[in-house]
């Protein structure tokens, strides 16, 4: 594949660029997060300096159980993206295009990416996602043995050798993305881990740097075998597979196991994104960049092109929920790095407490002299667990307690329950997490005030994660939107979501064009919110309802056309999706006012008794069924209206 030329200097100048990008982490970043990496994976003290597990070393893990707590909190399920058009013009548009970008979401995985990446920017103060089309070139050369398909070889061809059968699931253009089922081709969203994410230094925003680069360890014979790669044969592979750069390599692994060897069979690859202004315009650029001795000067670059991916920015989102201004990371206050060292604290003295409860467990005595010598069995009635064992006490003591006394054991600090509570309640003000949110339960003591208190604030903090995640899924949804516009050039067929009969939805770049403001939102963490959603949705279904029985005579008088019902309906879902959160509220509170202040009966002949609850029976509960909400205020004429348009909260408009 023909590279794009670059002279020797600028070659040079940009790996100077990854050196300096490579020592800053390595002497910045890189220890503070190794420690916490060690700490989210458990590790005892010994195993960190390189020893074996010390079972006796207490280690329970905080960091884990925070990270289990604060994820769920932020991002319970899969979100849902809406699209709304700046110009009336583009509605249709608008609907297509969130319908698209939904179904590709899903069917790609992509939320299961954004965990991994906030997870990321818990331990580390930043996450780091990249969005990937292959016909774009934006590619990392990595096999994927999910979803690379499998070619048959031909008869002459099979062989047992990997490389041969590698060789045979490889297509003209080296990498496959995920596909779906029809091989249509969609974005994929790929976490990038930190200590591989370059930038240049004196940035604090992605999108300011001149260039950006993903730090990558291929293994040169695979990368050999990409059509669109050029690898010159005098190169040679100088590196060894890494475990997990922020925890330790795999060259450390050996020099611990002296009996194990590893060929150096990788080399490092950087995939550099950088700006050229060409005439009047600022045009982006991929350059796959080798850091081998082997090869100098233009040998080096092993591809070199245009990106046409259709990105307005760089593939790469960034997820930061604390900021240290100025600065594009800071390690030390990362959530999870801010409590490390309290739970370590914290470890220690429940170690010396649980240590304590052992040797007091323990009875141990001291004996007078001569009362277990010579051929006395006091010694072994001691020691025996046979019941109503006996022996003769030595005749020079009249008194059992003459011969044996207990041994005191020095009992612990009066402050150690201080000291633990202290400490637990110290990590969890710091990590923004309370105990009650932990499924512990209140101290005796506990009001209600501070209760309401903890919850309040706790919520606060994860509507501020929370709100960070929506904008990094909005940023996502735009390139997935770009992506799509460039390459879905042929119609393509999803199905919509749905109960019923199977609708589908033909979608286009074509049919995607426009400007469109896009939001990201996902479900409420706080039951409170979700009952309030529940009840302003049925708010909203009640008021349709009391609205149609009204305009219904009307109607068939003959004074109002007949598209005057359906269309009320379908402006009152657009203005639920265009303004859902400020109609919770009012609806919530109109819910029941309207349901008791209709005296008519239900249209469309409904059964008696039908959504309303049963003796034991929540009342929202009673209002729903298989197909969503069915309030008694609607009727038959409108049953199947809650199965057919949207629902509460963040669903899932489309299915693959």
């Amino acid at each position: 594949m023909a590279r794009i030329r670059l002279q020797d200097r600028t070659i040079d100048k940009f790996l100077a660029d990854m050196h300096a990008s490579e020592y800053r982490i390595d002497e910045e970043y890189r220890p503070r997060w190794k420690k916490v990496e060690d700490a989210y994976q458990g590790k005892s003290r010994s195993e960190i300096h390189g020893g074996m597990p010390n079972h006796r070393e207490v280690n329970f893990n905080f960091i884990l159980s925070t990270a289990n707590t604060i994820i769920p909190s932020v991002l319970p399920t899969d979100p849902y993206i809406s699209f709304r058009a700046r110009d009336p013009a583009y509605r249709d548009e608008a609907k297509v295009a969130e319908a698209s970008v939904n179904y590709a979401y899903k069917l790609g995985r992509a939320n299961s990416a954004t965990q991994k990446v906030l997870l990321d920017c818990e331990k580390f103060s930043m996450g780091v996602g990249k969005v990937i089309y292959n016909p774009a070139g934006n590619v990392t050369p990595v096999l994927h043995y999910d979803q690379d398909p499998v070619i048959e070889l031909d008869q002459e061809n099979q062989t047992d050798d990997v490389s041969d059968a590698i060789l045979g699931m490889m297509e003209e253009d080296g990498f496959f993305p995920y596909v779906g089922d029809d091989g249509v081709d969609i974005p994929t969203l790929q976490r990038v881990a930190p200590w591989n994410f370059l930038y240049p230094e004196g940035y604090d925003d992605l999108h300011k740097c001149p260039w950006v680069a993903e730090r990558m360890l291929v293994k040169l014979d695979d990368l050999r075998m990409y059509e669109g790669f050029t690898v010159k044969p005098s190169v040679q592979a100088n590196e060894n597979l890494s475990l997990n750069p922020a925890a330790g390599t795999l060259t450390e692994a050996i020099l611990r196991n002296p009996g194990r060897s590893v060929e150096a069979g990788f080399v490092t690859l950087y995939e550099i994104h950088y700006w050229v202004r060409q005439k009047k315009q600022l045009k982006r650029r991929i350059l796959w960049l080798l850091d081998n001795t082997t090869a100098t000067g233009f040998d080096r670059v092993v591809r070199h092109i245009e990106d046409d991916s259709g990105m307005r920015g760089y593939p790469f989102v960034m997820l930061r929920t604390v900021v240290n201004p100025g600065r594009m990371c800071e390690p030390s206050i990362a959530d999870l790095a801010t409590i490390q060292p309290i739970a370590d604290r914290l470890n220690d003295e429940l170690g010396m407490v649980l240590r304590h409860h052992k040797q007091a467990s323990k009875q141990k005595y001291v004996a007078a002299p001569g009362s277990l010598g010579g051929d006395s069995q006091f010694e072994k009635l001691l020691k025996s667990d046979r019941d109503l064992s006996a022996a003769e006490l030595p005749s020079q003591f009249n008194d059992v307690r003459q011969a044996l006394q207990l041994l005191p054991i020095a009992p612990m600090p009066a402050d150690v329950p201080f000291v633990l509570q202290m400490l637990q309640r110290l990590m969890y003000e710091v990590g923004g997490v309370d105990v009650f949110q932990r499924g512990g339960v209140a101290r005796k003591g506990t009001t209600a005030t501070e209760v309401a208190v903890a919850s309040q604030s706790f919520q606060n903090r994860a509507q501020v994660r929370k709100r960070a995640v929506e904008q990094f899924i909005e940023d996502v949804a735009r390139r997935y939107l770009d992506c799509m516009r460039r390459y879905w050039v042929e119609p393509n067929w999803i199905r919509g979501a749905g109960t019923g009969e199977d609708s589908f939805i033909e979608v286009s770049a074509e049919k995607m064009r426009g400007a469109f403001d896009i939001e990201a939102s996902v479900s409420e963490f706080d039951p409170n919110e979700q009952v309030n959603e529940l009840q302003a949705f049925n708010g909203l279904l009640q008021t349709i309802g009391a609205v149609v029985q009204t305009l219904l005579p009307i109607v068939q008088a003959g004074a109002l056309p007949q598209e005057t019902i359906p269309n009320f309906i379908e402006k009152s879902f657009d203005l639920w999706n265009e303004d859902k959160r400020r109609l919770i509220g009012p609806l919530s509170s109109m819910a029941t006012p309207i349901a008791s202040a209709s005296p008519q009966s239900p249209m469309g002949g409904q059964p008696e008794g039908m959504g309303s609850p049963v003796p034991g029976e929540d009342e929202m509960a009673a209002q729903v069924d298989g197909n969503g909400f069915n309030p008694s205020g609607v009727g038959g004429m409108f049953g199947g209206l809650a199965g057919s348009g949207p629902r509460p909260g963040a669903g899932r408009p489309v299915e693959g």
